[in-house]
């Protein structure tokens, strides 16, 4: 974002916030780890029950990169 002039001066902190029962970036950013898939994943919001992202990769080292702390 920096680079294509959209933001000046620090990078913004980026955060995950997922459903109890389907969280896998959160808990593998909290075990320092890739995330396995989520099984007999549950939550009332069906849209985000997503047991196994797609770009799980980018969204952790986006995250890890934007200075992120595990906050409840």
């Amino acid at each position: 974002m920096i680079a294509m002039g959209w933001i000046e001066g620090p990078m913004p902190r980026l955060v995950s916030v997922q459903a109890t029962g389907c969280a896998p970036v959160v808990r593998a950013f909290e075990a320092r780890r890739r995330h396995r898939a989520v099984e007999n994943a549950a939550t009332v919001a069906s849209g985000l029950r997503v047991p196994a992202p797609f770009a799980e990769a980018l969204i952790l080292r986006s995250i890890r990169e934007s200075g992120a702390r595990r906050s409840r």
